[in-house]
């Protein structure tokens, strides 16, 4: 579990350093946003379906998909605000060598991007998922 957080964090703090992308969003969550956190926000969070990311080998390739959740304002659509935060999350995180404490990280770089309307939180929501390949020191 302490290896998962460790990854956990350093996305965190990534994605948190980086001052254009916090200047969009009110905030960045692992899985769960607070209450009452008005959009837009990122979240993410380690998705682990395969046998070769599950932090048990030498080297591991995680799969982690992040979020960009926007609301419409007076300006800008849901959609052109998601599409913003997004832009940005990707500036942050594509091809990224993260420092993880117990890894060296060789890179993260993006599989997929997709962008989904949730009727529930009335919001636009663009997902955007990387791999990385971290290695455990010998």
């Amino acid at each position: 579990m302490q290896k998962i957080n460790n990854l956990k964090s350093a996305i965190h703090s990534e994605l948190k350093g980086n001052v254009a992308l916090m200047a969009l969003i009110n905030g960045v969550y692992n899985l769960n946003v607070k209450d009452g956190i008005e959009m837009p926000y990122v979240t993410y969070f380690i998705v682990t379906q395969r046998g070769d990311d599950n932090f048990s080998n030498t080297i591991d390739y995680p799969w982690i998909q992040v979020d960009c959740y926007a609301q419409k304002t007076v300006t800008k659509s849901a959609q052109q605000l998601a599409g913003e935060v997004a832009e940005a999350v990707a500036n942050v995180l594509d091809d990224v060598t993260l420092t993880i404490t117990g890894y060296t990280c060789v890179c993260f770089h993006r599989e997929a991007t997709r962008e989904v309307w949730d009727p529930i939180l009335k919001a636009w929501d663009i997902i955007i998922d990387y791999r990385g390949m971290i290695e455990q020191p010998k």
